[in-house]
């Protein structure tokens, strides 16, 4: 794998730099977080992910099986078979 370079004059700049961009993502993807949990706790998640969103305007893409969840979720996408649903 080859070295980044950045292209600031010191080292202190290029790791302020490398920090301020990929420290501050625009989105959080999830990929089944409450699959292990129980009731609880799925919902202190999704507590958790409901102040994300409004206190910092973050978008958070979740991936679920579980209705409960998706029902708390903004907007929700449907796939079968490797295709969004209308």
């Amino acid at each position: 794998m080859g070295r980044v370079k950045c292209i600031v004059q010191s080292n202190k700049e290029c790791k302020r730099h490398f920090h301020r961009r990929f420290s501050d993502p625009p989105y959080l993807l999830a990929d089944e977080p409450t699959g292990a949990l129980d009731s609880k706790s799925a919902a202190l998640m999704m507590d958790i992910f409901s102040m994300v969103r409004k206190n910092w305007q973050k978008t958070i893409v979740i991936v679920t099986h579980d209705a409960g969840v998706a029902a708390r979720c903004d907007r929700i996408l449907r796939l079968s078979d490797g295709r969004m649903l209308p």
